[in-house]
């Protein structure tokens, strides 16, 4: 079930299944929507909207990627994602995610991103439906340009390339891991590969984000 859950960059979540349990703790609404937050516990992170919810436990965490800007993006066992970025909640800051998450999570189980360029750091929006996709563009002063556009195409597919490619490799590792563990029967083998697996899922989910706005910037061009 990878990629159920919320949206792998944050802007507009979209969890898929109401049911799950909301966990108790420091809650963040979002900056221009207070019908999302972010519910900081010692026991996980919740992305909650007014009718449904997403959560990540740490006793259940898969994996989780971290970014210089104090983004994180948190995979639990089971597929769901919950991303934390800090530039959407006001009073979160990359200390304190340092603190109410980074502590709580095991080193075997962070995957370190690079930094992000600013232009692809999530913002705050006064309305997801009062912008146009060239809101950014109309936020410099100008229109969205055909070099605009070509330079988008060219970073989504680098970006796409980069994740797919190092996720793959990192899937025959895991597939490798987890042969190894059948023939020797050691439950570190077995450890081994499924961390590999998890790696390789995370990356797979950003990869394919980038495929689902790639094929939006190439629908805009046509």
């Amino acid at each position: 079930m990878p990629g159920r859950g919320i949206d792998w960059a944050g802007p507009v979540p979209a969890p898929d299944h109401p049911a799950t349990p909301v966990v108790q703790g420091r809650r963040l609404p979002r900056r221009g929507s207070s019908d999302v937050a972010l519910v900081l516990a010692p026991e996980g992170v919740s992305l909650t909207t007014t009718d449904s919810a997403s959560t990540v436990r740490f006793d259940e965490l898969a994996a989780m990627t971290t970014r210089p800007d104090g983004a994180r993006h948190l995979t639990a066992r089971d597929g769901y994602v919950v991303s934390v970025e800090p530039t959407l909640h006001p009073g979160l800051t990359p200390e304190q995610v340092a603190q109410e998450i980074d502590a709580r999570v095991p080193a075997h189980l962070v995957v370190p991103l690079p930094a992000r360029d600013p232009s692809r750091i999530p913002q705050p929006v006064a309305s997801q439906t009062g912008r146009s996709r060239r809101g950014r563009a109309a936020r410099e002063g100008r229109p969205r340009t055909a070099a605009d556009r070509a330079g988008e195409i060219v970073r989504r597919v680098t970006s796409m390339v980069a994740f797919g490619g190092i996720g793959l490799f990192v899937l025959l590792m895991a597939a490798v891991g987890f042969s190894e563990g059948v023939e020797s029967g050691l439950a570190e083998d077995w450890t081994l590969a499924s961390v590999f697996l998890a790696v390789a899922l995370v990356l797979l989910v950003a990869a394919g984000w980038d495929v689902r706005k790639l094929v939006r910037v190439l629908r805009q061009h046509d």
